[in-house]
């Protein structure tokens, strides 16, 4: 690429990344190029790892893109939490310009279309399916959550559950859902509606509490989890969940640190010993250390298949 395209391919890398679609001839204007120059700085950005789509005769960067999605992981903000933050700032006055401004901002770059484009329709969705679902707990009623979006299956339907408590500041419903006999936790962002229906709970005692770890990882078992860290990995542990605080213990040499603390989960804290795996020592439990080793051999595993495709 030529140095003076260098800037263009910047300023239309911004544009196709600010909210709304964009046609070639308004991207063409607003850089003050052809057409034609559009379309092969696009080709341009394509070959860079960045999807483009196509809508009509309209153009936008996909927030998925391999560039955002390492982006997100370098600040340390992960989907949910993204959500979270643009959910809360929803809620925010209308007044509150700085609310908004971050709140569009987060949304658009992490796919939140329906809070980015009405924050106020969102919030009343919410309000009203919160409203719904809290009338169901205190009757012991059955409701149908109305198309939603789950970004595990890839599915967008509707669910038949008893929910029985909430989560996350109002923000989650825990529930047991009838057609898989399993309790789940269900964003009531994610949801297009709620319905109540006439009918009772009759899977009461399969009702559990949930326990949510320092990682905001949430379920019905948890897991002792036992680490000595060195000054590296106790730094950034602090930095990362500032509630792991209160599980470590400096070591006696005052070089080292103990942190023991119960898991929901262990994706986030095995993806953090394996970031960090030359100043970690794992004390424990026997369980966490057999996740590591599968972890460690599929990924082995992984590697090895693709050197072999590549020679």
């Amino acid at each position: 690429m030529e140095k003076n395209q260098t800037p263009r391919i910047l300023d239309l890398l911004l544009e196709l990344s600010s909210y709304g679609q964009h046609t070639t001839q308004q991207l063409a204007e607003s850089l003050g190029v052809t057409r034609r120059n559009i379309y092969n700085y696009l080709g341009m950005l394509t070959d860079y790892g960045f999807k483009v789509r196509k809508d009509g005769h309209s153009y936008y960067i996909d927030p998925l893109s391999p560039f955002f999605k390492k982006l997100r992981e370098n600040i340390q903000l992960s989907d949910t939490e993204a959500e979270y933050i643009c959910q809360t700032l929803a809620e925010a006055p209308s007044n509150d310009i700085m609310a908004a401004r971050v709140r569009t901002k987060l949304a658009r770059h992490y796919g939140l279309d329906d809070i980015a484009a009405s924050p106020e329709a969102f919030v009343q969705r919410v309000n009203t399916s919160k409203a719904l679902l809290r009338k169901a707990i205190k009757t012991e009623r059955i409701v149908k959550i109305v198309g939603y979006s789950s970004p595990h299956s890839h599915t967008v339907k509707d669910r038949f559950v008893e929910p029985y408590m909430f989560l996350n500041n109002g923000h989650d419903v825990r529930c047991h859902e009838i057609s898989t006999h399993t309790n789940k936790t269900f964003k009531l962002s994610r949801m297009q509606g709620v319905e109540l229906m006439d009918d009772s709970w009759f899977n009461k005692k399969l009702h559990k509490d949930v326990y949510t770890d320092i990682f905001m990882f949430s379920g019905e078992e948890t897991h002792p989890v036992k680490l000595r860290l060195g000054q590296l990995s106790h730094n950034l542990l602090l930095e990362e969940c500032p509630l792991s605080r209160e599980y470590i213990t400096a070591g006696e040499d005052g070089k080292s640190w103990t942190f023991a603390a119960d898991m929901a989960s262990f994706l986030g804290i095995g993806r953090f010993v394996i970031g960090l795996y030359d100043d970690i020592e794992v004390l424990g439990d026997d369980s966490f250390i057999d996740y590591l080793n599968k972890k460690v051999e599929t990924m082995k595993n992984h590697s090895h298949a693709n050197k072999t495709t590549t020679t």
